[in-house]
């Protein structure tokens, strides 16, 4: 009598100028389908988004989010940690990366794949989807289909067919 969902969440207090650093999924749970939501915890840090999750055919749940694995600099070097109330600053040595800027911190977006046996999870050791995975992310949503097969569609009106989601 709960209902589940999953959110990109932007850490430490910063706004949207900071998601390609600071989004991670959060598992939020509510009384009803109009809330109030809690968040019940964090299911995927940084840098993780985008989730979108539904049921498998075995009664499973399957997420498909964007993930990126970060330049030799690693995560700790880029993420944006001087945030208040919703406010990302100008880039400065504690912001160094926002919307794409500078170039040279650039990363690949991994379209991932976990699965759960519950909503509560744990969920698994994501895995690469690498025919999805490109230099933006695509804002995926996903469909299976009772015999396991799966369409997404994908931001710009694509879409992509697999015989088995897993």
């Amino acid at each position: 009598r709960k209902w589940h969902g999953y959110a990109s969440e932007i850490q430490d207090g910063c706004g949207i100028n900071a998601w390609e650093t600071n989004s991670r999924i959060v598992h939020i749970v509510g009384d009803s389908p109009h809330g109030p939501y809690l968040k019940r915890d964090v299911v995927f840090p940084a840098f993780a988004h985008e989730a979108s999750v539904v049921r498998g055919p075995h009664g499973d749940w399957v997420m498909l989010f964007s993930s990126s694995r970060y330049n030799a600099s690693g995560l700790a070097a880029v993420i944006c940690c001087n945030c208040k109330g919703g406010v990302t600053p100008e880039i400065s040595p504690k912001c160094p990366f926002q919307l794409g800027k500078p170039d040279n911190l650039s990363h690949r977006f991994g379209q991932m794949l976990s699965i759960a046996q519950s909503p509560n999870g744990p969920w698994s050791s994501p895995i690469e989807i690498p025919q999805l995975s490109a230099g933006w992310d695509w804002n995926t949503a996903l469909t299976i289909n009772d015999d396991g097969s799966a369409v997404a569609l994908i931001r710009g009106g694509s879409t992509w067919h697999a015989t088995n989601y897993s």
